[in-house]
C-alpha cells in the first residue's frame, strides 16, 4: 500500500501524501515519545517532533525509494531519531542557559484517538487509566539502556523483524532476539 501512496505523492499528489503521514503518524508519534527521554521530553513536545518529521519527509519524498513498507517505516523512524539527536544536542548545548528556560512540562502526552475511544466506550477513569500507564512506560523506558529501549520500539512499534534490527544496530539476528528478551523481560519487572 505505501508504494502507490509513495509514487502518487513523489507525482505531486497532496491528498496519497497525507495518507501516507496518516497511516504512520501514531506509530511516529508514539516512537518519538517513548524515545525522546526525559531531557528533550522536558523542552519539546511530541507533537512538535512528530510534525519536524514529517516536515523533512515531505521536502524529502522525491528522494525516497520504496523498498518495502518495513523499510519505509525503517527509514521514517531513522529520520525521528536523528531529530531527537538534534534536540538532544541543541538543549544541552554550552550556550543554553537551562535555569532561565520555562519548560512546557512534558504535558503533550494526549493521544485524541485514544481519548476519543475511551469516552465514547469507557469514560474518564479509561482515558487516566490509559494516561497512567503510559506515563508508567514512558518512565520504565526512560531508565533503560538506550540500546535495549531501541530494539523494543524497533521491533515493537517500528515493525522490524529482528534481521532488519541487527543490520541497523549491526549486531547478529540471534544477538538482537536475545536482547530484545533481556530488554521485555527487564520492562516487565519495572512495570511489575
Amino acid at each position: 500500500m505505501d508504494a502507490e501512496l509513495l509514487r502518487r505523492a513523489q507525482n505531486g499528489d497532496d491528498d496519497a501524501l497525507q495518507q501516507l503521514i496518516d497511516e504512520h503518524l501514531p506509530g511516529l508519534r508514539a516512537y518519538l515519545r517513548l524515545r525522546m527521554g526525559p531531557e528533550v521530553r522536558r523542552w519539546e513536545t511530541v507533537s512538535d517532533l512528530a510534525q519536524s518529521v514529517c516536515g523533512e519527509l515531505i521536502r524529502s519524498v522525491d528522494g525516497v525509494e520504496y523498498r518495502g513498507d518495513a523499510a519505509f517505516k525503517q527509514w521514517l523512524f531513522t529520520m525521528a531519531r536523528r531529530k531527537i539527536v538534534e534536540k538532544q544536542r541543541y538543549w544541552k548545548a554550552d550556550k543554553r542557559d537551562i535555569g532561565r528556560l520555562v519548560t512546557h512540562g512534558g504535558a503533550d502526552n494526549r493521544d485524541p484517538v485514544a481519548d476519543a475511544i475511551c469516552d465514547a466506550l469507557g469514560g474518564p477513569a479509561d482515558v487516566l487509566e490509559r494516561r497512567e500507564r503510559v506515563a508508567r512506560i514512558e518512565a520504565a523506558l526512560d531508565e533503560m539502556p538506550e540500546l535495549e529501549r531501541e530494539v523494543i520500539l524497533l521491533t515493537r512499534l517500528a515493525g522490524l523483524t529482528s534481521a532488519q534490527v541487527a543490520e541497523r544496530i549491526e549486531r547478529s539476528e540471534s544477538a538482537v532476539r536475545n536482547l530484545l528478551a533481556r530488554a521485555l523481560g527487564r520492562l516487565s519487572r519495572k512495570l511489575g
